[in-house]
C-alpha cells in the first residue's frame, strides 16, 4: 500500500493499518490545536452507530467531563456531531471540539483543543476548516 503525505510517500505492508494523526498548531498567541486522527471501525460495526459509541466514550471516560455545546453540522455532505466539552486532564482544564466522521470503514476524528477555551472567532475559524473538508472516500 502507498501512504502518501504532505513531504513524500511510503510503501507499507498492506496488512498495516492506518492510525496516524495529523497536528496543526493555531497561532502562539492564539493556544489552540487542531488534531486530525483516524482509526478503523470493527468490521462487524455500523459506523454510524460505532460514531455514537466514541462520543459516549467521550462523555464517560475524560475526567470531569463538562458538554457545552452539542449540535448536528454538515461536514462533507454527512450529518456529523459538534461536540464541545471541557475536562480535567493532568496540565489542567482542557476545553475541546470534537467532530467525528465515518469515511468508508474508517473514524476520522476532528479535535481543537485549548487550556484557555474558545471565543467565537476561533470556532467560526474552525467551522471553516470544517466546511472545507472533503472526503477521499
Amino acid at each position: 500500500m502507498v501512504y502518501r503525505f504532505n513531504e513524500g510517500s511510503l510503501d507499507v505492508p498492506a496488512d498495516w493499518h492506518d492510525e496516524t494523526m495529523n497536528i496543526f498548531k493555531g497561532p502562539q498567541s492564539e493556544g489552540y490545536n487542531l488534531v486530525i486522527s483516524r482509526g478503523e471501525i470493527p468490521k462487524a460495526a455500523d459506523p454510524e452507530a460505532h460514531v455514537a459509541e466514541q462520543i459516549l466514550a467521550i462523555e464517560e471516560n475524560l475526567p470531569e467531563f463538562s458538554e457545552v455545546a452539542r449540535e448536528d453540522i454538515q461536514l462533507d455532505g454527512a450529518v456529523c456531531t459538534w461536540l464541545e466539552y471541557t475536562w480535567k486532564s493532568p496540565e489542567g482544564l482542557m476545553n475541546q471540539i470534537n467532530v467525528l466522521r465515518a469515511v468508508g470503514d474508517m473514524l476520522v476524528s476532528f479535535t481543537l483543543t485549548s487550556a484557555k477555551g474558545f471565543d467565537d472567532r476561533q470556532r467560526n475559524c474552525f467551522r471553516e476548516v470544517l466546511a472545507s473538508y472533503r472526503s477521499a472516500g
